[in-house]
């Protein structure tokens, strides 16, 4: 058998993504799994599986909170108070549960009172408790970040009265997009592949203006 065999690249002029861009998409839940870390000062992590109908799947990551230094702590700005980091994930993980599992999130809404010991034994409750939703179809919104689209991490504020609500939605129905969420799709969409001549131009005219004779290698800097 020959080693280089190019029927496996017979389509190789299709250009298709494993990943889902930023934007509001319709996806089914199909999980959770638990990742552990893999080398010392990394953090563990679960991660919400979706899929699309064309069978494209989003991995949400998620981290643990307490990792991060004051992660209880709330900071104040010309604005206002801003929710904690913890805040913030308790949030996030409330409205995963209200748009998977609306019976308990009502639960919560109605204040009873869960806690849960340790990242890990959210993880488990968290799969326990959405086991039965796998299948189930929803929206989630999905904003792009150095490569990437994810789900926003910052989803919680703090009213006047000093009580944490959802500023933005990232998973149920009907969801809509902000403003700046907005922007960053549309420049996530519009940004446009490094062109090599303009560079090679650039490159020419800092050769001249330096007075740089041979190769890159050579430029000041």
């Amino acid at each position: 058998m020959s080693m280089f065999d190019f029927s496996v690249a017979k389509n190789a002029n299709q250009v298709t993504s494993t990943f889902l861009r930023g934007g509001i998409h319709n996806v089914t839940y199909k999980g959770i799994e638990w990742v552990a870390s893999q080398s010392e000062g990394n953090s563990d992590a679960f991660v919400l599986l979706f899929e699309t109908k064309d069978g494209i799947q989003h991995r949400e990551t998620i981290f643990d909170p307490s990792n991060i230094s004051n992660c209880t702590q709330r900071a104040t700005t010309q604005y206002g108070e801003n929710p904690s980091e913890m805040e913030n994930f308790m949030v996030k993980i409330t409205q995963i549960i209200n748009a998977l599992n609306p019976e308990l999130g009502a639960k919560i809404a109605a204040g009873e009172k869960i806690e849960v010991s340790s990242f890990k034994a959210l993880a488990k409750y968290l799969k326990e408790n959405l086991a039965g939703s796998v299948g189930k179809e929803t929206q989630i919104k999905l904003i792009p970040y150095k490569g990437f689209a994810n789900m926003p991490k910052y989803v919680a504020s703090v009213g006047k009265d000093g009580v944490v609500r959802s500023r933005t939605k990232v998973i149920g129905e009907d969801l809509t997009l902000t403003a700046r969420e907005k922007t960053d799709i549309e420049n996530a969409n519009s940004a446009q592949p490094t062109n090599m001549k303009e560079r090679d131009k650039d490159l020419d005219d800092l050769k001249e203006t330096f007075n740089v004779k041979g190769s890159e290698d050579d430029l000041p800097f």
